[in-house]
């Protein structure tokens, strides 16, 4: 199946659900995934970006996004 397509089924089977992704290298399936769930891409290049990217998402959801609230 096209991830794309998927990731549209899952947002409107499950619209609270966000799909946030590290991506590597080239992230243009990553960016509809994200964008069809209102999640973000987090990009990276090398292993030092990908480090840096996986610190800011882990971040993002230690912040709270008000699961189990």
């Amino acid at each position: 199946d096209d991830v794309c397509a998927v990731s549209r089924q899952i947002a409107e089977a499950q619209p609270r659900l966000r799909v946030n992704l590290v991506s590597i290298g080239d992230g243009s399936v990553s960016t509809c995934i994200a964008e069809n769930t209102g999640g973000r891409v987090y990009s990276s290049r090398d292993a030092g970006e990908l480090a840096e990217a996986v610190k800011k998402a882990s971040q993002e959801l230690a912040a709270g996004t008000g699961c189990g609230e």
